[in-house]
């Protein structure tokens, strides 16, 4: 917790940016995400390959941009801290 204030601190935002997002029980690592990844209260912090791969040959097609949004997917509930 306190890595995520100093972290929120620093972003020099009024408002916290960043939040503790998932934690690996095992290894003990977190994942301290912006908070635009959190839609009405649940993290959207893993990847949806598929989709991903889809809006990249888009890109590389006919330039559609590839936006971040369009392929993540929702945190599992074994995930989220």
């Amino acid at each position: 917790k306190d890595l995520v204030e100093r972290v929120n601190r620093a972003s020099g935002s009024s408002e916290p940016e960043y939040e503790v997002a998932c934690a690996h029980e095992h290894s003990c690592c977190v994942l301290i995400a912006s908070t635009r990844y959190k839609t009405d209260g649940k993290w959207q912090t893993f990847i949806d390959y598929d989709k991903f791969h889809e809006g990249f040959r888009k890109w590389q097609a006919d330039g559609t941009p590839l936006d971040v949004f369009t392929y993540t997917a929702p945190t599992p509930a074994w995930a989220v801290y």
